[in-house]
């Protein structure tokens, strides 16, 4: 390989993975990861674009989506399979390529030597939820710069264990491997998404990078325990939350804590709390959340509880780590204050602008998009928000704003999130740019569904024909005239409608970071939408 050669790999978060862009860091070459979750299409358009020579991937499942576009890459020269062996030309297994570097002479020290700061590390390609995806320009000095503001943030101590579960195709997953390069604690890597909760117990991580979606199936989950519990352990529950807040706002205001204070606080903990706690556990210092916004109460909720979640900012184009909240200074419902050099300013229209070293110079080959959103050396993000003494809030990315047809703006994220934090409720997506009024997709927590339907006698039915169910309806029917109680006119929910299918990865309905596509999914439930608004 050659400096500055790019190298792909396309596979789920594992060691393996962390060892190859180690390595091609090292030779000065730079990494293109691709998630294993795209199609063919996407990767053939990744690795032209790249030009890269050799992709690593995890599988022969993924080997076939690069068999299929081989004939359109001209640039790809070497395919290496890190699980398995195969007979294809110009498809090495890991073993096989591992063995060709077998007495080969290192030049490695004057390799690294020579690679400077400015240097391109990676190329991180956007999801491309609204075109084709670009290239992010991260530079080794970027990556070092987030490592630092992740350590200053968060001060994780050397002897510390945390799980990672992001994928490292991702900005978040990847900053927070090299801050535990750059520290020296240790990962453990999740199995996956499905076996976390078992991983967790297994590895008693002291602190977890995570995104909104993981502490919602949690917090969602709690609230199911206690809705199919006896009367009683509902009080003691709501009993225990009360005291929780009591206890967090007493420590909070610097006021004392009374003894009777801290004495139901402990039988608090004893009796609900220290169960949550085991589930994560059991030696939790706090979690990192980042990759969209998370709902305050549901943050607000842990907290009562005695589990901080530091809710952070930042984007590929800022190498993840902009901003967060920190132990020390923390506020629900901001993402907190600058990292080390960053700086912040608000636009005009309320676009969070910003400048740092972690911003990146800018999108590969892509010198008008890169113009776009570079001005005057302040990199323009897209995001909504406010700041307001040195913390910053985000209102919605600014793609996302709603204008109805009255020409009404109206962030949806606010009003979802607050919808999903009834137990019934999935995930939500709000519809309503250009129209006359504000719908809303909807798909419910089935073990929940079943549970409620249960004495009605329809557990021989699909769940298809149970969520049709006229008292399923009326449920979410409640959810949602609940909600827009707390919102203005041009604001509120005028109707719905419940989606059987979970929105997924694999179905093009999430980003890796389980943000919804709200593009796709407009586009792929155009009629039922457009059904909602005909009557």
């Amino acid at each position: 390989m050659v400096s500055k050669d790019r190298i792909a790999v396309m596979a789920q978060t594992r060691y393996e993975w962390t060892l190859i862009d180690m390595a091609t860091l090292s030779l000065g070459a730079i990494t293109v990861p691709i998630y294993p979750s795209n199609q063919p299409e996407e990767v053939e358009y990744i690795l032209n674009d790249s030009e890269t020579r050799i992709i690593f991937v995890e599988n022969k499942q993924q080997l076939k989506k690069v068999l299929k576009v081989w004939p359109q890459l001209p640039h790809l020269e070497k395919v290496i399979l890190i699980e398995g062996k195969t007979n294809q030309d110009k498809v090495l297994s890991l073993e096989e390529f591992e063995a060709l570097g077998q007495g080969v002479k290192s030049d490695f020290g004057n390799r690294i030597r020579q690679i400077a700061e400015d240097d391109i590390a990676t190329l991180v390609y956007t999801s491309g939820t609204t075109g084709v995806p670009k290239g992010v320009i991260i530079t080794h000095n970027n990556l070092v710069a987030a490592a630092e503001c992740a350590e200053a943030f968060f001060t994780m101590d050397k002897d510390w264990d945390s799980l990672l579960f992001l994928p490292l195709s991702h900005i978040l997953g990847r900053v927070a491997q090299v801050a535990q390069l750059c520290i020296g604690f240790t990962h453990y890597y999740a199995e996956s998404i499905d076996k976390l909760a078992e991983n967790i117990r297994e590895s008693h991580p002291h602190f977890i990078v995570g995104v909104p979606r993981i502490f919602e199936k949690v917090y969602q989950n709690m609230m199911l325990t206690v809705e199919s519990s006896s009367a009683l352990k509902k009080k003691i529950f709501s009993w225990a939350t009360e005291i929780g807040q009591q206890y967090t706002d007493t420590v909070d205001s610097k006021k004392p804590v009374s003894f009777g204070l801290k004495l139901r606080h402990q039988l608090a903990h004893k009796l609900v709390f220290s169960k949550l706690h085991e589930k994560l556990g059991g030696r939790l210092k706090f979690f990192v959340s980042g990759g969209a916004p998370l709902n305050p109460e549901i943050a607000k909720f842990f907290y009562n509880a005695g589990i901080l979640i530091l809710e952070g900012y930042g984007l590929t184009e800022t190498t993840a780590a902009f901003s967060a909240n920190t132990k020390e200074k923390n506020r629900f419902g901001t993402v907190g204050h600058p990292g080390l050099g960053g700086k912040i300013k608000i636009a005009e229209d309320g676009e969070i602008i910003v400048a740092g070293p972690v911003v990146t110079k800018g999108y590969w080959k892509k010198p008008e998009e890169t113009a776009e959103v570079f001005k005057d050396g302040w990199f323009y993000t897209g995001d909504v928000g406010e700041y307001k003494d040195g913390f910053l809030k985000i209102t919605d990315r600014k793609k996302d704003i709603i204008v109805t047809a009255g020409g009404k703006n109206i962030a949806p994220q606010k009003i979802e999130n607050s919808i999903k934090t009834n137990p019934l409720v999935s995930q939500v997506m709000v519809h309503g740019d250009k129209r006359k009024y504000l719908t809303a997709l909807l798909t419910l927590n089935e073990e929940e569904v079943k549970r409620m339907s249960k004495p009605w006698g329809l557990n021989g039915k699909a769940y298809v024909e149970i969520i049709q169910d006229s008292r399923v309806q009326k449920a979410v029917k409640k959810i949602i005239d609940d909600e827009n109680k707390n919102l203005a006119s041009f604001e509120s929910i005028k109707k719905f409608a419940v989606i059987p299918e979970e929105f997924t990865i694999d179905g093009g309905e999430l980003t890796p970071s389980l943000k919804v596509k709200r593009k796709f999914v407009s586009e792929k439930y155009k009629i039922l939408i457009d059904g909602l608004y005909n009557n």
